[in-house]
């Protein structure tokens, strides 16, 4: 799920 969680720590960020 390594790969999941850079997805959603990306949208996060993008979020910002």
């Amino acid at each position: 799920g390594k790969k999941k969680d850079k997805k959603e720590i990306e949208r996060k960020e993008s979020n910002k």
